[in-house]
């Protein structure tokens, strides 16, 4: 991933090199869009001509272009105008391909699923997300999902999404030694709509309310001999995001972190969580990252919340885990093995530790190593392939997973 500033010293006033302000801002010229719309790259941007900048607010923008997820590369130029005493911008992009069909296919060794995934990711050149998908597996039926996300409503800092899905699928949640907790099919609808708002460029607030609808059979008892009933709620939620982060080729340094809070309307089921994570660059693209996470809550069991697979909880059985209450912290250190045309893949070893119960479930303690491999392309914005290998020393209990074509 090409990332690099142009910054000529001999076109510069000295307060560039200090981290003043530079300058007045004389024209801002945007070049390389094919598909993007300009006033999108103008609305990330968010400096007015005639405005002081400073090296840091260029910097800022480099970043916040290549975390928009739509360009492969971005060189920013300034020129100094003796004549007017301002500073030109010129901001030279490469978008990447943004109409992506994704074959995608899961496994943890015993079940597997697949299907098509059709993404869009800079729809009609207005930087907003589309994604259509149908799949299905050996544990479900065929299962349909949408996801919308504009994140700049006209160029504002209002952001709108919606998700809707439906299917059938078979659940089974397993501990790690192998005892069965449940298992059941059910039949799933679901729809969801969200506002949200950029407070500046790292701190974002969402609310979204969805609606759920549940209807399990094929009861199968273990821990939990209570057969679940149909279940239909309205789900608010209310997000907060934090993200100082940055781009170190494919990777992000720096300190990220969320808080959630949701409710069941009118069960009165709730849940509190919220996740950290801080990363530094080591040798020249190493990354050293640090993960914590946690949640607590009272809810019922088909809406409690899947904790495995995701950083953090790989050791649980894949697809299998649920949990009211849990916390993990984990260490992790990233290894690009190199750096091609195409992309760049990169080696994960890591070591986990936790905890995790709900109301039928006594304190669950897992800890142990693992190693993960992913693939990043160049040219699209999502991981082309991910493995995952971990160990739950406890357990004695091996977790294994591969995805193709979705982001893990």
């Amino acid at each position: 991933m090409v990332l690099f500033l142009v910054l000529s010293a001999s076109m510069l006033p000295l307060s560039a090199q200090t981290g003043r302000n530079i300058d007045t801002l004389g024209t801002l010229t945007i070049t390389g869009l094919k598909r993007t719309q300009e006033r999108v790259v103008r609305s990330i941007i968010n400096v007015n001509e005639g405005s002081a900048i400073t090296a840091e607010e260029l910097d800022r923008i480099e970043q916040d272009l290549m975390k928009s997820g739509i360009f492969s590369s971005v060189a920013l130029e300034l020129d100094y105008q003796r004549e007017t005493d301002s500073t030109d911008l010129i901001v030279r992009l490469t978008e990447k391909w943004t109409l992506i069909p994704v074959p995608y296919f899961a496994s943890d060794g015993t079940s597997l699923s697949g299907g098509l995934f059709l993404i869009e990711s800079n729809l009609l050149g207005f930087n907003t997300f589309l994604l259509s998908a149908l799949y299905g597996g050996t544990d479900s039926g065929l299962r349909g999902l949408m996801v919308f996300n504009n994140p700049s409503l006209g160029g504002s800092s209002w952001s709108l999404s919606a998700v809707g899905g439906f299917g059938t699928t078979s659940v089974e949640n397993r501990l790690a030694d192998g005892t069965l907790i449940r298992a059941y099919d059910t039949e799933y609808l679901h729809t969801g709509i969200g506002l949200g708002y950029l407070w500046n460029s790292w701190f974002q607030t969402e609310a979204m309310v969805r609606v759920r609808s549940w209807q399990p059979s094929s009861f199968t008892a273990g821990v939990d001999t209570v057969a679940l009933g149909d279940l239909l709620y309205a789900e608010p939620s209310l997000t907060m995001h934090y993200d100082r982060t940055r781009l170190s080729h494919v990777l992000l340094v720096g300190t990220a972190a969320s808080a959630s809070a949701r409710v069941l309307v009118p069960h009165g089921g709730w849940e509190l969580s919220g996740e950290v994570s801080w990363g530094i660059r080591t040798l020249s693209d190493h990354r050293l990252q640090l993960l914590a996470s946690g949640g607590y809550g009272d809810m019922p069991t088909i809406a409690e919340s899947s904790i495995d697979a995701r950083d953090g909880y790989r050791t649980l059985p894949f697809q299998k885990t649920t949990a009211d209450t849990w916390a993990s912290g984990s260490v992790r250190y990233d290894i690009p093995l190199f750096h091609g045309s195409w992309g760049t893949p990169v080696l994960t070893p890591y070591w986990e530790t936790g905890v995790f119960s709900t109301e039928l479930i006594d304190r669950q303690v897992f800890y142990g190593p693992g190693i993960g491999f992913r693939v990043y392309l160049k040219q699209i914005a999502l991981p082309a392939m991910g493995v995952d290998l971990a160990y739950n020393i406890p357990d004695a209990f091996w977790s294994f997973s591969i995805t193709v074509g979705m982001p893990l």
